[in-house]
C-alpha cells in the first residue's frame, strides 16, 4: 500500500499557507485552555521545583505535557492495561539490541511479530484511570521504543501523581481530555485538510504493517499528527527569542529529502552527512545552499537520534532547526531541549519514505521561506 497522509501542499502550491493556517489553529487553541489549566500548571511546577526534579521550564511546555498524557492515554490505555508488564525486560533487551547496526534487522523482526501479538492487544475496562494505570501505561511506551522522550515527561508527571488521590488524577485527565477535545475540534475545523488520507490509512494499514515493528508508529490516530502540528508551533514560539540569540545554527534533514535518481556522495561525519553538492535537483543542496548565504551548517542523519553525538559543552549556544515527518517533530524537539540545544521544528511537506508510508521512496521537500522565516525571525 502506498500512502501520502499528510500533506502540506495543497493542489501543488506551496506549503507556507499551512504554516499560516498552524498558527491560527495554535493561538486559538492556547486562548482557548492555557488560563483554564493554569492552576494545575502552578502546583506542577511548585512540585518540580520543591523536589528540585529538573530546572523550570515555561507554562507552554508543561501545556503541551498535559495534552501529551491525555493523547496517550486517549490512544494506548487499553493496550497498556492488557500488557503483561513483566515482559517488560524482554522488550527492553531488544530496544537496546536494536542500536547495534549488524544486529538491528534482525531484532526488528522479532518486535515487530512481539509488537503486533502482545502490544496490540486490547483490554477495555469501563473506569476511570488511575494511578495504576498510568505505571502500565509509562511501561507500555518504554516497552514499544517508540516514546523515549514521551516517557521521560510522563514519569515526572506520575511523581506528582503519586502525591495525589485517585479522584485528584480524574480531575486531571478532565482537564486533560478538554485539552485534546480543544485540540481537536479546532485543528479539525482548519488543518484537516492537511491530514485528508489518515483515516482511510488507518483503517487499510495492518495488513501492510502486521508483523513489522513500525505497526506502532505507523498507527498512529489523527490526533497524534494535530498534536505535533499545533503543539511544534507552540514548541517554536517557546524557544523563538532564544533560537536566534544563538551563536551557531544547525539544520538537520533526514535522507529522504537526498535526490535519489543516483548515489548521494555525502560524507559522513560526526553530526551527519555533509552535502558535496552533487546534484542540483537534489532538495539538500539547495537548503545546504541557501545555509551559505544565511549562515547556517546542514547536515543529513539518517534517524533523529543522529545528533545525540553531538558534543558540545555549551550545547545552549546551538540553534537546531530539525525537519521531519509530522509524527516525529515534538519528540524530536524534546531530545534536543534535554541536550541543552535550541529547538525549532519545520515538517516535510509530505511524507516520502518506503519504510512507513510509500511503495518506492521518493524525494521529499520543506518548505524553505520557512526555514528562512525561522532563521531571519
Amino acid at each position: 500500500m502506498s500512502f501520502k497522509t499528510y500533506s502540506l501542499k495543497l493542489d501543488n502550491k506551496s506549503s507556507i499557507d499551512y504554516y499560516k493556517d498552524s498558527k491560527a489553529a495554535k493561538d486559538l487553541f492556547m486562548n482557548k485552555v492555557l488560563q483554564k489549566c493554569s492552576k494545575l500548571i502552578n502546583e506542577f511546577m511548585m512540585f518540580i521545583e520543591s523536589n528540585e526534579i529538573e530546572k523550570l521550564r515555561s507554562r507552554e511546555e508543561y501545556l503541551i505535557e498535559i495534552v501529551l498524557i491525555g493523547v496517550l492515554v486517549n490512544e494506548y490505555i487499553d493496550n497498556a492495561r492488557a500488557f503483561k508488564y513483566k515482559l517488560n525486560y524482554i522488550f527492553t533487551i531488544l530496544n537496546s539490541m536494536r542500536k547495534n547496526e549488524i544486529l538491528k534487522i534482525k531484532v526488528d523482526k522479532i518486535r515487530g511479530i512481539l509488537n503486533t501479538k502482545i502490544l496490540l492487544k486490547s483490554k477495555k475496562i469501563n473506569k476511570g484511570v488511575s494511578i495504576k494505570d498510568m505505571e502500565y501505561l509509562i511501561k507500555w511506551l518504554e516497552a514499544s521504543g517508540d516514546f523515549k522522550e514521551e516517557g521521560i515527561r510522563i514519569k515526572r508527571w506520575h511523581l506528582f501523581f503519586v502525591e495525589l488521590k485517585d479522584e485528584d488524577i480524574s480531575e486531571f485527565m478532565i482537564l486533560s481530555n478538554f485539552c485534546i477535545d480543544n485540540l481537536y475540534s479546532i485543528s479539525e475545523d482548519i488543518l484537516s485538510k492537511y491530514v485528508a488520507n489518515v483515516d482511510l490509512y488507518l483503517k487499510k494499514y495492518k495488513r501492510d504493517h502486521k508483523y513489522k515493528e513500525n505497526i506502532i508508529y505507523c498507527g498512529k490516530s489523527k490526533l497524534q499528527y494535530y498534536f505535533n502540528m499545533v503543539c511544534s508551533q507552540i514548541m517554536n514560539d517557546i524557544y523563538k527569542n532564544r533560537f536566534l540569540k544563538t551563536r551557531e545554527k544547525i539544520v538537520f534533514l533526514p535522507s529522504c529529502m537526498r535526490q535519489n535518481k543516483s548515489k548521494c556522495l555525502g560524507i559522513k561525519s560526526e553530526k551527519g552527512f555533509v552535502c558535496k553538492c552533487c546534484s542540483k535537483n537534489c532538495n539538500v543542496n539547495i537548503i545546504n545552499d541557501l545555509g551559505k548565504a544565511l549562515h547556517y551548517s546542514t547536515y543529513v542523519v539518517s534517524h533523529e537520534s543522529s545528533f545525540l553525538k553531538l558534543k558540545d559543552n555549551n550545547n545552549g549556544e546551538i540553534g537546531i532547526i530539525g525537519v521531519a515527518c509530522v509524527l516525529n517533530l515534538i519528540s524530536g524537539g524534546w531530545k534536543a531541549i534535554r541536550m541543552g540545544f535550541i529547538p525549532q521544528c519545520v515538517i516535510l511537506d509530505e511524507c516520502g519514505c518506503s519504510k512507513h508510508w510509500l511503495e518506492s521512496s521518493k524525494m521529499s521537500y520543506a518548505n524553505t521561506d520557512y526555514i528562512k522565516k525561522i532563521i531571519n525571525g
